[in-house]
């Protein structure tokens, strides 16, 4: 029989980012989670739920739910039916394991969507996926670090691209399994040992590889968490290396630029109130 559950709709601020809230939610009993224009709906049974999730909120400001029982469904089943193709641009298209890819996609790749950061649909994974097609010839036998990979899809397709050797690291363990699941769902048995994948930040990694240097740095992460790590990513960057920076709100723009100084400034692609900006060494 099927259990019941309740319905939350949260509405949530401006520039508010859903992901992380959402991954929040995720550690305690909701089920699903489908996105709105203004916010999202979860779902909880309604015996699991003992409203522990509250205390998440508190220091969030001006967040607004409310709730109503639902009749019983097949989640899983409801699920996917909304889960959407990312469409990246004519040649790469992200797909969950029930989707059925198109036969005129020449990069296809394919992303268990759990709860890491990176299925395509996020303004700043489509724009990091287009910058690495903009300068794909530069990635050819290149050495690659993703830092911040949640899913690994950055990484992936770097590989599907040309690149030699991929460091992909993050900090979260949960991201880290899923990175190495979608690396054996993506890429020929012959190439995975190009890949090293690593809980880690990037001050940790330096540890462990203090004279290591990268063709190619992608940080898709977070503002105060750039601004920190420039100055490490401008020491392991080679001459005329390549760095891809987003998870970055429009407004900070400049800010970016002038901390990435000396690099070169390249260019920044916009979408929604979202960048991704590209320098070279």
């Amino acid at each position: 029989m099927l259990e019941k559950y309740y319905q939350y709709t949260f509405i949530l601020p401006e520039n508010t980012d859903k992901e992380t809230i959402i991954t929040l939610l995720s550690d305690y009993d909701f089920e699903g989670f489908l996105e709105t224009d203004n916010g999202f709906v979860a779902y909880i049974p309604i015996n699991k739920d003992n409203q522990e999730w509250l205390n998440i909120l508190e220091d969030l400001e001006n967040i607004t739910f409310s709730k109503e029982i639902i009749e019983p469904k097949n989640w899983n089943e409801e699920w996917e039916k909304n889960y959407d193709v990312a469409v990246i641009n004519d040649k790469c298209e992200i797909y969950a394991p029930f989707h059925t890819p198109k036969s005129n996609i020449l990069y296809p790749i394919f992303i268990e969507p759990k709860m890491s950061f990176g299925t395509g649909h996020h303004p700043t994974t489509f724009m990091m996926c287009n910058l690495i097609f903009e300068f794909q010839n530069e990635i050819t036998n290149k050495y690659v670090i993703d830092v911040g990979c949640g899913t690994g899809i950055l990484a992936i397709l770097s590989k599907k691209l040309g690149a030699h050797q991929i460091f992909a690291i993050d900090n979260d363990p949960i991201c880290i399994e899923n990175t190495l699941e979608n690396i054996q769902k993506n890429i020929p048995a012959n190439q995975q040992q190009n890949f090293v994948v690593l809980t880690a930040d990037i001050h940790q990694f330096i540890q462990q590889y203090p004279d290591k240097k990268f063709d190619i740095i992608i940080a898709n992460i977070q503002r105060n968490i750039i601004l920190n790590d420039l100055p490490t990513y401008k020491k392991i960057l080679n001459k005329n290396g390549l760095l891809f920076l987003s998870g970055l709100l429009e407004e900070y723009e400049q800010e970016i630029i002038d901390a990435a100084k000396p690099l070169q400034y390249l260019c920044t692609k916009k979408k929604n109130e979202w960048i991704a900006t590209a320098f070279r060494n």
